[in-house]
């Protein structure tokens, strides 16, 4: 079963806080995932789910992360040594009920995270909200 967590930017520091997501009071809190009894007020254009996965470096991937791809495998058994680096990157949506892979090109591609798991390493780059320059085509 996998961990269900939010993140979100803080509005008096705009660092991320980490935990449960709460709407009180006509705006949404993280309730800090250590101390139950700490809320932060955070912006909700940054709120983003943990996917319940890591990148190759054992990062965890959330809703809303810039990712760099590389194709490890075919599909029909074949695997790529080294693996087959993207020039294009990826950020994760929810989106048709399942996490997907949207591509930042102008052609727009959207791989599911079954299939991307099986054939694709990944790697987090940043975050829509951080990054802002890694969306650009």
């Amino acid at each position: 079963m996998r961990e269900i967590l939010f993140r979100g930017k803080r509005i008096e520091t705009g660092e991320f806080a980490y935990g449960f997501l709460v709407k009180m009071f006509g705006a949404y809190h993280i309730i800090d995932k250590d101390d139950e009894n700490t809320a932060y007020e955070v912006i909700p254009e940054t709120v983003g789910q943990y996917t319940g996965l890591k990148d190759k470096n054992g990062k965890r991937i959330w809703e809303g992360d810039i990712l760099h791809i590389a194709k490890i495998a075919d599909g029909l058994g074949g695997y790529y040594q080294p693996p087959l680096d993207y020039h294009v990157n990826v950020v994760v949506k929810f989106d048709l009920c399942a996490w997907m892979w949207e591509t930042l090109c102008e052609d727009k591609r959207y791989i599911s995270f079954p299939d991307a798991w099986c054939h694709y390493e990944c790697e987090v780059i940043g975050n829509i909200t951080d990054n802002p320059e890694l969306m650009e085509k």
